[in-house]
C-alpha cells in the first residue's frame, strides 16, 4: 500500500510502523526503507485535517538478537541518555510534523528479548521524562504505548504507573497463539490467534492492578494466524499441528494470512468458515491439511459489543495493508460520518510535475484536472468509498497525444453518457461522466476503480469541450454484462 493509497477518510489515528533508532539515538528508518516515506506521509493531513499522525517505534524484530536488541534497555537505563533520545525525538516530531509517538517494546525485562530486571522501572521514568518534556515544550503531543496480553510479558511492565504519563495503552489483542506454542507449555494445538475469552482474562490482568477501562485501546488483526494440521480429521482447536499453513501469494510467510488472502479462499472454495460465538472468532481448513483462525464482519462487531461493554476507549488495527482491494476489513469497523474528516478535491497539479519539459508543447498545453471522488457525501452513489483521484485531459487530440502514457485509446475504459455538443459558454458548467471498465481481468478492473492505479491518465472523448471541468463515476463490468 502506498503513502497515496492510505484510506484516511476512516481513521483518527495513523501510526507508522515502524521507526527504529540509530546508535546515536535517533529516530531512523528500518532497515532497506527510504527515509522519505515519513516526510511523504506528513502530506496525507491534506486529505483528512483531523487525522493524528503517530510513528510507531520498536516492533518485534526490533528487539531480535541483532545489532537494534539492546537499544531500549541502554536508551532507558540512565538519565543521560534518556534525556539525549527525548531532545533528539522531539526534534524529529517537529521536523516531520507528527503528533506523537506509540512505543512497542517487545519485550522489557524479558529475558528471550535481550530484556533485563531493571527494564519495566526504567521503562516507566522514561515515559515519565518524556511527558515532562513534552509539557514544557508547550506542544500536546501524543505518547502511547503497546502492551502484550500474555502473563509472560506484560509482568515486567508498570502498567498502573506508565497509564500516568500516556495517552492510551494499545492492547494487542492477537497473536494470542500461533506456531510458537510448540516450544512452550502450551504444546502442538491449533488454537484461535484471537479470541475474546482469552481477551478478557488478558484485561482481569489490568483491572488487578487498578488501570482504568478507558486507558485501553482494544487491538483487532487484519490477518489470520494458519496451522498444518498433524491428522486431517482432527480439525477443532486443540487439535495437534505438524508445522505452520502454507505460505500465502502475497504475504509470502509461512503461518499467516492476509484478510486479503483469506477472503479469496474463502470465495474460491465457495464455503463458510466455522464461527466460534463464544470466542469470536470464525476458523475453517482449506488446501487439504491447513488450518486458520480469523476475523470477519460479524466476530469484528462482538470485539466492539464488548469494547464498548467494558468502556474501553477505541479500536486498532494491525495493519490496513493486509485488507482486500474493497477495505472490507476496516469498512465493518468504521464509520465515516462519525469521523472528524474532510475529502477535500484536491487542487490541479501543474503539468510540468507530471511530465517532463520535452513533452510539453508551448502555448498548446490542454485543460486539465485532478478530480477526487468517493468521498463520504457521495456514500449514495456508486462511486468508490475511498477518495483518490484520476488525472483528466481534454483537448486537441495532437497534444493530449503527446500527454499520453499508454499508446492508443485509454482501454479499458469506455464513456458512457458523456454530454455532447458542448460548447465554450458551458466553461463554468461541471458535467457529470460516466466511465466503464471493460476487461476480463475483473480483479484488476475492480482495482483500478477502487483505490486508482498510479499514473493512470483518462482522456476525455473528443466531442468533450477543451474548456469544461468534468467529475467521474466509474462503474466496472465486463462486455457480457453491459446490457444487465
Amino acid at each position: 500500500m502506498g503513502v497515496g493509497q492510505i484510506p484516511v477518510d476512516l481513521l483518527t489515528h495513523l501510526n507508522i510502523a515502524f521507526g527504529y533508532i540509530s546508535p546515536d539515538y535517533r529516530v531512523t528508518s528500518m532497515d532497506d526503507l527510504s527515509p522519505d516515506v515519513y516526510k511523504v506521509v506528513g502530506n496525507l493531513k491534506a486529505r483528512n485535517l483531523a487525522l493524528k499522525i503517530m510513528i510507531a517505534i520498536g516492533g518485534w524484530t526490533f528487539s531480535d538478537p541483532g545489532q537494534y536488541q539492546s537499544v531500549f534497555p541502554t536508551i532507558v537505563s540512565n538519565k543521560c541518555n534518556r534525556a539525549t533520545f527525548i531532545q533528539n525525538f522531539l526534534g524529529f516530531l517537529a521536523e516531520y510534523g507528527y503528533d506523537g509517538v506509540d512505543f512497542d517494546w517487545e519485550y522489557p525485562g524479558a529475558d528471550d528479548r535481550g530484556g533485563s530486571e531493571s527494564d519495566g522501572v526504567n521503562y516507566t521514568t522514561f515515559l515519565k521524562e518524556l511527558r515532562a518534556a513534552v509539557n514544557a515544550s508547550g506542544k500536546q503531543y501524543l505518547v502511547t504505548f503497546t502492551a502484550p496480553t500474555s502473563y509472560w510479558y506484560l509482568r515486567h511492565f508498570d502498567i498502573k504507573a506508565m497509564t500516568e504519563y500516556v495517552d492510551w495503552i494499545n492492547l494487542m489483542a492477537y497473536d494470542l497463539h500461533g506456531v510458537w506454542d510448540s516450544e512452550n507449555p502450551i504444546g502442538s494445538q491449533v488454537l484461535a490467534h484471537t479470541n475474546l475469552t482469552e481477551i478478557d482474562l488478558a484485561l482481569d490482568l489490568f483491572w488487578r492492578v487498578d488501570v482504568d477501562p478507558s486507558a485501553i485501546v482494544l487491538g483487532l488483526g487484519f490477518y489470520g494466524r494458519s496451522f498444518q494440521l498433524s491428522d486431517t480429521s482432527c480439525w477443532k482447536p486443540g487439535c495437534e499441528f505438524s508445522g505452520p499453513g502454507a505460505k500465502g501469494k502475497c504475504t509470502d510467510a509461512a503461518g499467516i494470512l492476509s484478510y486479503r488472502e483469506i477472503q479469496s479462499i474463502i470465495s474460491d472454495a465457495g464455503g463458510t468458515a466455522y464461527l466460534d460465538k463464544e470466542a469470536a472468532v470464525r476458523y475453517m481448513v482449506y488446501n487439504g491439511n491447513n488450518w486458520i483462525s480469523f476475523d470477519d464482519e460479524g466476530t469484528f462487531k462482538q470485539k466492539i459489543d464488548y469494547a464498548n461493554k467494558m468502556g474501553l476507549s477505541g479500536l486498532m488495527v494491525w495493519a490496513i495493508d493486509l485488507d482486500d482491494n474493497y477495505l472490507g476489513a476496516l469498512r465493518s469497523i468504521s464509520d465515516a460520518q462519525y469521523l472528524n474528516s474532510t475529502s477535500n478535491t484536491f487542487d490541479p497539479v501543474d503539468l510540468k510535475y507530471v511530465f517532463p519539459e520535452d513533452m510539453l508543447l508551448a502555448g498548446t498545453v490542454p485543460t486539465y484536472s485532478l478530480t477526487t471522488f468517493g468521498s463520504a457525501a457521495d456514500a449514495g452513489d456508486m462511486s468508490p468509498g475511498a477518495g483518490f483521484g484520476f488525472l483528466l485531459f481534454a483537448g486537441d487530440s495532437h497534444v493530449v497525444s503527446q500527454l499520453r502514457k499508454r499508446e492508443g485509446q485509454p482501454d479499458p475504459f469506455v464513456f458512457l453518457s458523456c454530454p455532447a455538443n458542448m460548447n465554450v459558454k458551458d466553461t463554468d458548467t461541471t458535467f457529470t461522466a460516466r466511465v466503464i471498465c471493460l476487461s476480463n481481468d475483473i480483479e484488476g478492473c475492480f482495482r483500478v476503480a477502487e483505490r486508482g492505479v498510479e499514473g493512470t491518465i483518462v482522456e476525455m472523448p473528443d466531442n468533450v469541450s477543451p474548456r469544461t471541468r468534468f467529475k467521474i463515476a466509474f462503474y466496472t463490468g465486463i462486455p457480457d454484462l453491459l446490457d444487465s
